[in-house]
Parts: C-alpha cells; sequence; structure tokens
C-alpha cells in the first residue's frame, strides 16, 4: 500500500506518536542510581568522555571502539554551552544516557524507514511500534552502553545497503562504506553486517548486466581447468589457516610477551586447546569460501572496483573515528585480545550452567517478543523467502551471520540480541499486514463471484461482519494483546528504576557508619564509595581462592563489601560446578555488621558489609 496525499498527515501523525512514546518510556528513571553506575559497562564509556575534557582525545580504553564515546563528548559540550557542571559525574552520565535515549528513539524512525523501503508504510509503522515497546530495547535505552547504538548504525547501513543495490551508483556505495564503516567503529561484532552487503553487490551486479546465476554458475562449475586451480589455492589456504591453529603454541608465547593479556596467560592451556579444536573448523570454512568465491568471480568481479571503494570508505571511517586504534595500537591490540578470550569465558560463572548460546539466545527474544509476535515473525520470514526477492535476503543474511556469529560466544547477555530487535519486528510487521490482506482479498474474492440474490449489489460495498471479525480478531491476538504485555513490562522496568535501590541504601549507611579513613575491599556490583571518599581497594569479578585471610590483613584491610549478583554464580572446576568457598571463608576472618536484603520496594542485590578482625599488635 503506498503513501497518499490523503493519508500522508495521518502516518506522520503516527509515527510522531511512537516517537514521543518511544522517548517517553526511554526517559523516565533516565537518572536512576546516579553517581553510582548500575551497569558494568557504563563507566567505559563516561569517564572516557569525562577525559576528553583535559585535551586527551586517547581513551586508553579498547573494550569498545571510540564512536561513541566522541559523540557523547560532542553532546557533552554542546549541553555545557547552556549549562554549568562539567565536573559533575552524575551529569555527565546523566548526559550519555540521554545520548543512547536519542539513538534509541532515532531507530524508530530508521526501521520505519526500513520497513516501508523493504514492504510498505504499514509494516513500517508496525514495526517502528513494536520496537517503541520491546523490553529489552527499552532497557538499554537506559544505560551508557553500546547496544542501542549499535542497532541504529546496523539498520542504517542496512537501509543503505538497500539504497545501493537498487540504484548501484558510486554514491551509494560511498554512502553504504561510510555506514559500515561508523557500525563498526561502534562496537565491532557489527561487522558481520559485510556479508549482507555482499549479497546486496552481487545483486547490483546481476541486475546491471543482466546476468543469470544459474547459467553462470553451470558454466563455471563445467571449467575443469579452473576447478583445479580453485581446488588448489582454498587446499592452500585451509592448510595455512589449521597449521596456524593447530601450531598456536609456537607463536603465542611470542605475541604475549609483545602485547601482554592477563586472562591469556592465565588461561593459556585453555586457549591453547581451544585454538587447536577450532583449526579444522576454521579451515573448512576457508576452504568453503575460496570456492565460493572462485565460481562466483563472473558475478562480483565486473563492479570490483565499487566494492573496493566501499571497503576503502569502511576502512577509513573506522579509523577517522578511532584514531587510536593506530595511534596506540598495542593498547588497542590488548583490549581486542582481551575481548577475543572473555567472548569464550562463561563470564565469572554466570553462564556455567547455561545452554549453549543459540538457545539462551533464543530465549531472550521469546521473553522480548512472545509466541504470538514470533509467530507472525515466522510467517513474515517465510513470506520474504518465498517471494524470492534479493532485497529481503539482506535482511535475513544479516540475522543469519549476526545471530549465528554471537551464538557461538561463551558469553551470552542478553544485550547482544538487541540487533535482531529490528529484523524481527519486521518480519512479525510484514506477517501481521499480509494476514490482513489476506483476509480482505479473500473477502474480495467471494463479494466479486456472481450473487443470484437482488442484494447482492449492495453486498459489494461492504465488509461483512464476519471478516470484520476475523480481521479484528487477527489485529487482537497478533498485535494488541503483546503490544500490552511489552508496554506493562516495559513500564514495570520504570518503575523499578523509580525505587530506592539497596545498592544506594548500602551506599548511605557506609557513608554514615564507617570511619571515613577505612580501607574498602570490595567487588564489582558493590556500592562505589570511593564517590564519598574512602579509600577502595577493588577486586575485579568475584573473589577466588587467592582472596583469603592473609590476602585481607597484607592489605591490611578495614572492610569488605559482597553482593549476591556474585557470590551466587557458581564456580567451574573440571566441569563441575559448585559454590565459591572464598565467599564461605569471609566469616572466618571478619564479623558481619550490616545485611541488606532486597523488599518489593527497595530492589536491588542483597548486600554484605564485613568487619575484619584486626590482630593484636605484638
Amino acid at each position: 500500500m503506498k503513501t497518499t496525499k490523503n493519508n500522508s498527515w495521518l502516518i506522520g501523525l503516527v509515527l510522531g506518536i511512537i516517537l514521543a512514546l518511544g522517548a517517553l518510556l526511554r526517559l523516565i528513571g533516565i537518572r536512576f542510581g546516579l553517581p553510582m553506575a548500575y551497569h558494568n559497562d557504563e563507566w567505559v564509556l563516561v569517564l572516557a568522555t569525562r577525559q576528553f575534557f583535559s585535551g586527551d582525545f586517547n581513551p586508553h580504553n579498547f573494550l569498545y571502539p571510540s564512536l561513541l564515546m566522541y559523540i557523547m563528548y560532542a553532546f557533552e559540550r554542546l549541553y555545557f554551552l547552556f549549562a554549568s557542571g562539567r565536573d559533575n559525574l552524575s551529569t555527565l552520565y546523566t548526559l550519555c544516557r540521554v545520548t543512547v535515549v536519542l539513538f534509541g528513539v532515532g531507530s524508530l524512525w530508521v526501521i520505519y524507514r526500513l520497513g516501508k523501503r523493504l514492504h510498505d508504510y504499514r509494516t513500517g509503522l508496525i514495526a517502528a511500534f513494536l520496537l517503541c515497546l520491546s523490553p529489552l530495547h527499552v532497557i538499554n535505552s537506559h544505560f551508557a552502553t553500546t547496544d542501542v547504538p549499535l542497532t541504529f548504525f546496523i539498520m542504517l547501513t542496512l537501509w543503505a545497503t538497500l539504497r545501493m543495490s537498487e540504484t548501484r551508483t558510486l554514491a551509494d556505495y560511498l554512502l553504504a562504506g561510510i555506514a559500515f564503516g561508523l557500525t563498526v567503529s561502534i562496537k565491532i561484532p557489527g561487522a558481520v553486517i559485510f556479508l549482507a552487503i555482499l549479497v546486496a553487490h552481487l545483486y547490483s551486479v546481476a541486475s546491471e548486466r543482466q546476468l543469470h546465476y544459474r547459467r553462470i554458475l553451470a558454466d563455471e562449475w563445467r571449467n575443469s581447468r579452473k576447478l583445479l586451480f580453485a581446488v588448489m589455492g582454498a587446499a592452500a589456504a585451509a592448510a595455512a589457516v589449521y597449521l596456524l591453529f593447530a601450531r598456536f603454541s609456537s607463536w603465542a608465547p611470542g605475541l604475549m610477551k609483545r602485547i601482554p593479556v592477563e586472562l591469556w596467560l592465565k588461561y593459556y592451556d585453555e586457549i591453547a586447546a581451544r585454538a587447536a579444536a577450532m583449526g579444522p573448523k576454521l579451515a573448512l570454512v576457508v576452504f568453503l569460501a575460496i570456492i565460493v568465491l572462485a565460481y562466483t568471480a563472473k558475478l562480483w568481479l565486473p563492479q570490483f572496483r565499487k566494492l573496493l571503494l566501499l571497503v576503502a570508505a569502511a576502512v577509513f571511517t573506522f579509523f577517522a573515528t578511532t584514531p587510536y586504534a593506530i595511534l596506540d595500537f598495542k593498547a588497542f591490540a590488548h583490549d581486542f585480545l582481551f575481548q577475543m578470550v572473555i567472548s569464550q569465558s562463561s563470564w565469572s560463572g554466570m553462564f556455567a550452567g547455561k545452554a549453549p548460546g543459540y538457545i539462551t539466545n533464543a530465549t531472550y527474544l521469546y521473553g522480548d517478543f512472545g509466541p504470538l509476535l514470533l509467530l507472525a515473525a515466522a510467517g513474515g520470514l517465510v513470506l520474504q523467502i518465498r517471494a524470492r526477492r534479493i532485497r529481503y535476503w539482506i535482511l535475513i543474511t544479516f540475522a543469519l551471520a549476526y545471530y549465528l556469529y554471537i551464538g557461538s560466544w561463551k558469553l551470552m547477555f542478553d544485550r547482544y540480541m538487541v540487533p535482531m530487535l529490528p529484523v524481527i519486528a519486521i518480519w512479525a510487521a510484514w506477517g501481521i499486514v499480509s494476514l490482513t490482506d489476506f483476509i480482505r482479498q479473500r473477502r474480495a474474492r467471494r463479494v466479486s463471484k456472481p450473487q443470484p440474490s437482488a442484494g447482492s449489489a449492495a453486498l459489494r460495498g461492504k465488509s461483512s461482519p464476519g471478516t470484520a471479525a476475523l480481521l479484528l480478531l487477527a489485529i487482537v491476538l497478533l498485535l494488541f494483546l503483546p503490544a500490552a504485555q511489552m508496554l506493562r513490562e516495559s513500564w514495570d522496568f520504570n518503575a523499578y528504576l523509580l525505587k530506592t535501590n539497596t545498592k544506594k541504601i548500602a551506599y548511605d549507611w557506609v557513608v554514615t557508619n564507617l570511619p571515613k579513613e577505612s580501607l574498602v575491599l570490595r567487588e564489582q556490583y558493590t556500592p562505589e564509595v570511593e564517590l564519598a571518599g574512602y579509600k577502595v581497594h577493588l577486586v575485579n569479578f568475584t573473589f577466588n581462592d587467592s582472596v583469603n585471610a592473609d590476602y585481607v590483613r597484607r592489605h591490611d584491610i578495614d572492610y569488605i563489601i559482597v553482593t549476591d549478583k556474585l557470590w551466587k554464580r557458581p564456580v567451574q572446576e573440571d566441569g563441575v560446578l559448585g559454590e565459591r568457598k572464598a565467599y564461605a571463608m569471609i566469616a572466618g576472618y571478619a564479623d558481619l555488621i550490616y545485611n541488606l536484603k532486597p523488599t518489593p520496594r527497595n530492589p536491588g542485590p542483597e548486600v554484605k558489609i564485613y568487619r575484619v578482625h584486626k590482630m593484636a599488635q605484638p
């Protein structure tokens, strides 16, 4: 269905309401917990922006590329043209979170444009409405983190890629390359979208040259000489990849001497074993990829200069927006290698008992959309596949590549599924629109048949009560009921943010009851008492066996703060899950002086604070 002058104002009004509702859901409670960070990744970006005010634009932390940090800093600069408080950490956190909200609301507009370009304005509006209410999207729009901005730029890249496949101009190849570079400069896993760009390029070449896939591939397959060279080249490349991983232990120590990564040293034997196991799999992937590239050369080589321009634009954009990846390459490589190890870890036991990523991630999507919307999405996906249009395969290729790649990780946070939400929303919207059109068309065909009764002419202009009831039932079941559930979950999260968290209550108790000269040992997710002037000994992740009575006394610790966010995580030893002994040992050298448990009125983690026994002075 096309947009007309008669309905364009209505479409604009509905889209405006969706954008306003999206902004409201994402702004409620935006200052929760401040000045403490309740999301463990927020400090990476926020503290980098605070450092930029000193004139040092090297983030010195490359757990994420730098683009989002610079965007947040620009937004802060703009704000401080009209207000003060540059040294206030709460203000910086708020501004960084609002930046993410803007990306979240912007995503609603981009998904509308994407759905409209793929199908029609109804698909775009319904997809934007679903993403507006998505609990996973609403929740992560409250945090100064990368997942929602990554989703925005992925959708922008998909939109630019669709445009590129249709116009086939150098300018649109350049635009798609820039969008791709920006996506990777937000978060490295966004690079998988390049496979969707390749699909669009193949379609572009085939359309421009009037090429037929089946005929070309059949002719290439009969070329025995080309087959021989392709197999030889692919086998050589596969062998090189296999040897690289099989001999990991011969070259990895030299790399770690140049760029020492603590986790690589700690888990070296495990990493070496995994590298050896990955060798045959990656060798097979490389072999098949080269064979495919060789046999599809006539499809992508004719306009190869356009593809090179796109890649060059992406590489230039990435390094222009993450310049210290070159200027401080050693630090960048260190953090990149660190992330490689982390993605294959169970995050201090948090995911040790979880099902594999492909299953766990599916449960996150099920929890976000529910069964009815996922059923509609499955219908929309089937319709796209049956249509046999390459433009749909651009979307499908991205979704498949991203889901398979993220599903291979042992790290399985639900936020990693945020970039999948717009794709599923578009599929669900198209499934709903297609079903309602089918019901209308079926009724229209029945009415158009010759009717024996005299009143048949009156029936042609009206929708029967049965058809209207069926349409209403379909819309209620597939759209309104799931939307109401999504809205309730998003609203419940906002209500949660507006309550006083146990972490804040424990923070206030510390400030009131503990001497300021105390040295406090705390782990992640505990109250950040250093903000109140306390000296802090921070233990990353969870306690381990090295944190014992000797460790605590050697560092002259006065108090210990822990929460159940970490002590409840199991530890895995020799494949067996068990409790963390270090927490049970605390009672042997410290007294429990404060124990705060969550309640419906004050949600959050359970917090325990211990006073360390002091040894008598000789």
